[in-house]
């Protein structure tokens, strides 16, 4: 169930046959716009009604909350091979009209497709006279693509004007609202966060950007002259407060308290990538990094020579996949990985391990296990990683032992963050 102020979205039952009839169904003015005819009795809606549940289709009833009438319907009429994008559409009681009441509920469905069925694109089309329809679609953040001309057995050849919102674009409609409401001013809408912090520091606003990591039970309070946004992306929480006030040090003050109060790890203040914060930790300690990586295919090295100064800190790594390499370039025992697995905390440390004799490097990093589902399917991505720290003739063993959860590539750049984030972590107690 999908829930609005002043609505709720759910499957169709059988019993909603007369109020789809009555209120919309049947109406010529709603389904004027719309590629089917009119139903020309409750029997033709209550055949539609078991059509829809006997093949399982998305299409959700519109339910007002006061009165618990079915009102209209919302739907993906079209979605691409990897459900990564679809097609909405909706229709609604003509005396709904005019209340904002497909607002409410399309920005509510566009919430539930983007965060709940991880939908990276949304698209909707409307004839070119629907007028109504395309307004509703800019208030909830749609961008405008094209005109086009398309065949329909209800109207033949029509004009249709197309829209499309990503799930960022969505994102960032939804801050400059709460940021119009917030600030008392009506703020530009940017393309991406950043932009919009850069905008409100260069604007005489106070504005602090704080990098964290597992910090999912955060608790505080929101204050007056202060809104505090929490950005999550791949184990890194990012936090950006913002202040309307002219008191720099209450701002100060409130930002420190809520970072000692919910005892954060700070990466980095300001938005500093994880990977950066590593480089140069290594480059200031004079240490250098090596990989073995499974899992992450690499992943691991390639996000460290993002960071301009990784040929500094970086030795050589080695992407072993297979088990044969795991054996020939890192000596991992054949009877480790078959009695223990090769998922095994018993392999992690025996590819560290081996890597630590063939590269010399400072710090020795290993990693295997899942790496999740599919591009698109949301899978296991649980593993174990070693980190073998060798500095003043000493020698730290770091055991990781972690579950993941998300499509493929999420769940491997969300393992190459925590251990990144765990390498950190120790070097900033043990340096």
């Amino acid at each position: 169930m999908i829930n609005t102020k002043r609505f709720y979205l759910r499957k169709f039952k059988i019993a909603d046959a007369e109020n789809m009839f009555n209120n919309w169904a049947n109406d010529s003015e709603v389904t004027k716009y719309l590629t089917w005819q009119p139903h020309k009795s409750v029997e033709s809606s209550l055949e539609f009604i078991k059509f829809l549940i006997d093949t399982n289709k998305t299409d959700l009833a519109i339910c007002d909350r006061a009165t618990n009438e079915v009102i209209g319907a919302i739907s993906n009429v079209k979605e691409n091979a990897d459900f990564s994008a679809c097609e909405i559409g909706y229709c609604l009681s003509r005396k709904y009209w005019n209340q904002g009441v497909m607002t409410e509920v399309l920005d509510a469905y566009l919430d539930n497709l983007f965060n709940n069925k991880n939908y990276k694109v949304v698209e909707a089309e409307h004839m070119v006279e629907n007028v109504a329809s395309g307004a509703v679609m800019i208030k909830c953040g749609f961008r405008f693509n094209y005109n086009a001309e398309i065949l329909t057995d209800k109207h033949g050849w029509i004009n249709v004007k197309h829209y499309s919102i990503t799930k960022e674009e969505y994102l960032m409609h939804k801050l400059q609202l709460l940021l119009n409401n917030f600030l008392n001013s009506k703020i530009p809408l940017f393309s991406t966060l950043n932009q919009t912090i850069n905008y409100l520091s260069n604007n005489g606003y106070l504005v602090d950007v704080v990098n964290t990591i597992n910090d999912s039970k955060v608790r505080y309070k929101s204050i007056e002259d202060v809104l505090v946004i929490k950005k999550s992306e791949y184990n890194i929480n990012t936090y950006y407060f913002i202040g309307k006030s002219n008191s720099k040090e209450a701002f100060k003050k409130y930002v420190n308290d809520f970072l000692t109060t919910n005892n954060l790890f700070v990466l980095s203040e300001g938005n500093v990538p994880i990977e950066e914060v590593l480089v140069k930790m290594l480059i200031k300690h004079n240490l250098t990094i090596s990989f073995a990586e499974s899992c992450t295919g690499g992943l691991m090295a390639a996000t460290l020579i993002n960071v301009s100064g990784a040929s500094n800190v970086l030795k050589e790594s080695y992407v072993t996949y297979s088990n044969d390499s795991k054996n020939k370039i890192l000596g991992v025992n054949k009877n480790t990985i078959n009695k223990f697995s090769v998922y095994s905390k018993e392999t992690a440390y025996e590819m560290a391990k081996g890597l630590s004799k063939v590269s010399k490097s400072n710090i020795c990093v290993s990693i295997t296990g899942l790496a999740g589902g599919s591009s698109y399917q949301v899978g296991d991505g649980s593993y174990h990683s070693c980190i073998i720290i060798n500095y003043n003739n000493k020698e730290l063993v770091i055991e990781l032992e972690r579950h993941e959860k998300g499509t493929r590539n999420d769940v491997r750049r969300k393992q190459v963050n925590y251990v990144f984030y765990q390498i950190i972590k120790v070097l900033r107690e043990t340096l």
